[in-house]
């Protein structure tokens, strides 16, 4: 599966835009200059549709009526990706739209899908670099320390759009939750809950024009996400109140039984219920 210098043609790459600028354009040459094959761009219901005809001859470009969110952006290039290349492909990479992921990093990620098929790959950033915006940097960290105490996971970048799924993790994420900026969080948590390793591979870190052009708005989308984390928490205490009542219920049901059955049925029937 290699060519000229390495770079995997097996990988479909996948490009969701709203109201892009020439720099689509870029993103588009860069991958097919490093040999990939497969392009899909999801126009997210742009106003303007000018830079999407000017790529339609080179990838497959699918079109939102109206401006839906990334998440489902992601989903609808998805269920394309399955249903047209999936076998001609072991997974995809999604890369933004506004040319702030390097060919080089992007390539990097596709090649660490190949050997980690059972992973997430996150193409994940140094939020210690001087080029790094003071919002986007606080807002990272804050969101990483967050993952890490009520979710467990420690992600080194958990808003990073550069990612690369195996054809089974584009199944299972296409049932996430989500519509916007907060599906990529659903992402992340849903690697919990289907024991997903998640790999990361440092990339550079590309702030262009102080990141302006991006559409993530810091009130609403991160609301958005913390609602999602929030909820998360939420249901995992949820379920340790409920496994721990049934636990103590089936215990005094069974009390004229052994102490050894007691416990065994009382484990037994509350992992069940939850």
């Amino acid at each position: 599966h290699y060519r000229n210098g390495g770079i995997y043609l097996n990988i479909c790459a996948i490009v969701p835009s709203f109201n892009p600028d020439e720099k689509l354009a870029d993103v588009v040459n860069a991958l097919r200059k490093s040999e990939f094959e497969h392009i899909i761009v999801v126009d997210d219901g742009s106003k303007e549709k000018h830079y999407f005809n000017e790529i339609e001859k080179y990838c497959d470009v699918l079109h939102h009526y109206k401006n839906l969110g990334k998440g489902r952006a992601m989903k609808t290039a998805f269920n394309y990706y399955l249903n047209n290349y999936s076998d001609a492909c072991a997974g995809v990479v999604i890369v933004d739209g506004d040319n702030q992921h390097g060919i080089v990093d992007i390539c990097a990620c596709s090649e660490a899908l190949l050997s980690h098929l059972d992973s997430l790959i996150l193409g994940v950033r140094d939020f210690n670099s001087d080029n790094v915006p003071k919002r986007s940097k606080f807002g990272n960290k804050i969101t990483a320390w967050v993952f890490m105490a009520l979710c467990g996971l420690n992600i080194s970048d958990t808003q990073t759009g550069l990612r690369a799924i195996s054809n089974e993790g584009v199944k299972t994420f296409l049932d996430t939750a989500g519509e916007r900026f907060e599906y990529e969080t659903n992402m992340l948590l849903e690697t919990k809950r289907n024991s997903i390793h998640i790999h990361e591979v440092k990339i550079k870190t590309i702030y262009i024009e102080e990141n302006k052009t991006s559409h993530f708005n810091p009130l609403t989308d991160s609301i958005s996400i913390y609602k999602v984390l929030i909820k998360f928490l939420w249901a995992s205490i949820a379920s340790t109140v409920i496994d721990f009542a049934l636990f103590a219920v089936v215990l005094a049901i069974f009390s004229f039984a052994e102490k050894s059955l007691q416990i065994f049925l009382a484990t037994a029937l509350a992992r069940a219920a939850t």
